[in-house]
């Protein structure tokens, strides 16, 4: 039986592209609503232009809990979260391959990550996109016979692990 080699997954195999973002003109008290309806801990920010959304930053529980302590003790109403959103937020390309994607991940301690095409929001990958598709990479891999054993480029590795840091 020949053995097939298992193609190493990108962002576009396995991000969500059911997007839930938050548009950059909505208040604070509004964007925690949404992240509690929904059950969500960040989202892209968009600012709405056609067809079309344009990331203008990212969003997290973080960002509103501490915004809206703020906005409570000193009696500001109406924040914006284009005020305390994350402006230029790191983005993936669709084509970022796993490994990549999970090195920037533990580098950086994320949770999620806008993935972007052609400048366009496609999707968002989360760490748990991320650890399923190395099961199923791992599973392929197995059910494929595949034994051989990549030689570690360290030159790449260490590019690939302190390109943001």
């Amino acid at each position: 039986m020949a053995q097939k080699i298992i193609k190493e997954p990108t962002a576009k195999d396995f991000m969500n592209k059911s997007v839930l973002t938050v548009d950059a003109e909505m208040t604070v008290e509004q964007a925690t609503l949404f992240f509690i309806e929904k059950e969500i801990s960040s989202a892209p920010v968009v600012k709405s232009k056609k067809s079309s959304k344009e990331l203008v930053g990212f969003l997290s529980e973080a960002d509103c809990l501490k915004a809206l302590s703020n906005e409570i003790y000193f009696s500001e109403t109406d924040l914006p979260v284009k005020g305390i959103m994350k402006t230029q937020p790191i983005c993936v390309s669709t084509e970022a391959s796993l490994f990549s994607l999970a090195s920037i991940f533990i580098q950086n301690n994320f949770r999620h990550l806008p993935v972007i095409d052609k400048g366009k929001l496609a999707g968002i990958v989360s760490r748990k996109d991320i650890l399923k598709a190395f099961y199923r990479f791992l599973q392929e891999e197995k059910k494929s016979g595949d034994k051989r054993r990549k030689k570690v480029d360290y030159e790449q590795v260490m590019n690939k692990r302190f390109i943001l840091g």
